[in-house]
């Protein structure tokens, strides 16, 4: 999306979809020798752990939002006092493992809070280096914007994240919401990752994609 913005490809005003799972996996930095390093250590490893990799799961930094408050933490700001967050939407009532997870990617300045008012864990940047984020070039282009995940290629705790981030602030950013394909939710708690196998539903489209620069901003060359 950012690329065809500068390329003058997505013209103000315009509908745009894209995958979800670009919002928690990015091109990673092969030139970095620890990248590379890191990358060979988690599939050669002789034990792999899928808990793990959930419990990795971080947002990227262009994924931020600011609030209208002037707070760039996620939090959920409904607009009528009578909605509520219903923790069970995490998973099936059988199931604690799920939602302790989805638990440990959030951060809380209180010792026990709703889930609703956590703010969500995002990957951190080096000290000095900013990133241009979705929401700025959302407002720059004037677009209307859509999520989707390939909802047999996503594990249960990856959507957690993701609905429950569509859901705090996606009538500000997200207003074509998250669509979610043909199949039971409950199928998602049979997948999960492998060693060569991502599960945040963003597949095969990872390929085909070009990663965020963070160097770009809205209105700015190429």
């Amino acid at each position: 999306m950012q690329q065809l913005c500068h390329k003058g490809a997505i013209k103000r005003g315009d509908k745009v979809f894209f995958n979800a799972g670009s919002l928690l996996w990015d091109y990673p930095d092969l030139s970095d020798s620890s990248v590379v390093g890191d990358i060979l250590w988690h599939r050669l490893h002789p034990y792999f752990d899928q808990q793990e990799i959930k419990e990795g799961y971080r947002f990227k930094p262009y994924a931020r939002i600011q609030s209208r408050g002037g707070s760039s933490f996620l939090r959920s700001q409904y607009e009528s006092e009578t909605e509520t967050c219903d923790d069970s939407t995490l998973g099936d009532d059988e199931s604690v493992t799920s939602e302790s997870l989805f638990t440990k990617l959030l951060v809380s300045d209180r010792k026990r809070r709703s889930l609703c008012e956590i703010d969500f864990a995002f990957e951190e940047l080096p000290p000095g280096v900013t990133c241009s984020t979705i929401q700025e070039y959302k407002e720059h282009h004037q677009l209307s914007l859509g999520l989707y995940v390939q909802e047999f290629a996503i594990d249960e705790v990856a959507i957690s994240l993701l609905v429950r981030y569509v859901n705090t602030l996606g009538r500000e950013v997200f207003d074509l919401g998250l669509s979610w394909g043909g199949i039971n939710g409950l199928t998602v708690k049979g997948i999960q990752p492998g060693r060569f196998t991502a599960t945040e539903g963003f597949w095969n489209q990872r390929y085909v994609g070009m990663s965020w620069r963070r160097d770009l901003k809205p209105g700015s060359a190429v």
